[in-house]
Order: structure tokens, then sequence, then C-alpha cells
């Protein structure tokens, strides 16, 4: 600003090896106490300027070591879950399956004995036909 000699508006980019242009910060330099700004007051703001973004750079590099810690945590946590149900995944088909196989035999057997007592029944209702027939006979014979 050609009004105000005691700003300085700083822009600092930087260039990537893929050519692209990335803006790294941007920020108004002020001088202290209304002194006209020099080289040695230049450089100082600066540097303090450059002070705290790598202060800021550290908070936030600590910041990120903490969620990734977290993040390493819930991960353990997923890993144990995902065990922990599959075991029990595995406990209940393998309970379905002993239930199943014991009602399957269950039913088995009870179709066999209701086969056998039709075969009595039939053999039963034969021998008494054959009973009765007999019997008969024996009547009109006698």
């Amino acid at each position: 600003n050609k009004n105000n000699s005691d700003k300085l508006k700083v822009v600092l980019r930087q260039r990537l090896e893929t050519g692209i242009v990335k803006l790294v910060w941007t920020g108004i330099l002020t001088t202290n106490n209304n002194k006209k700004m020099g080289c040695l007051s230049f450089l100082q703001t600066l540097g303090s300027t450059i002070d705290r973004a790598h202060d800021k750079q550290d908070t936030l590099e600590q910041q990120c070591r903490q969620l990734q810690t977290e993040l390493n945590g819930w991960k353990d946590t997923a890993m144990q879950l995902e065990g922990s149900w599959q075991s029990e995944k595995d406990a209940l088909l393998e309970h379905f399956h002993t239930l199943y196989k014991a009602t399957h035999d269950e039913l088995r057997k009870t179709k066999l004995t209701v086969q056998q007592l039709e075969n009595r029944r039939q053999a039963a209702g034969n021998d008494y036909s054959t009973a009765a027939a007999h019997n008969a006979n024996k009547r009109r014979q006698g």
C-alpha cells in the first residue's frame, strides 16, 4: 500500500518438482513503533514470523502423531472385535450344527419307530384277520 509505508505484504510460494506453484504463506509485516522498515527490521520480523510458523508446524505434527496413535488404538480394538465376533459366529454355527444333527437323528429314530409300529399293526391286523378266518372256518366245519 503506497499510503502506508509501515506495512509490507509478503507472499511465500514454493515451486514443486511438477512445476506447480504452491502458496506457502501470505501475510502483512509491520514495523515496530512506526519506524520505517529497514533491512534489519524486515529480517527480524520475517524471522519471528518463520519462528511462529515452525512452532505451529511442531504443534500440528505433535497433534498428527497423537491422532495416529489413537487411530492405531482403534485399529487394534477393531481387530480384537473382529476376532471376537468371528469366534462367536463360529461357536454359534457349531451349536446350531450340533442341535440340527441331534434333531435330525431324533427325527430319523422317530420315523423308524413309527414305521416299526406301522409294520406291527399291519402284522397284527393280518394275524387277527387270519385268526378270525380260521375261527370262522372251524365253526362252519364244526
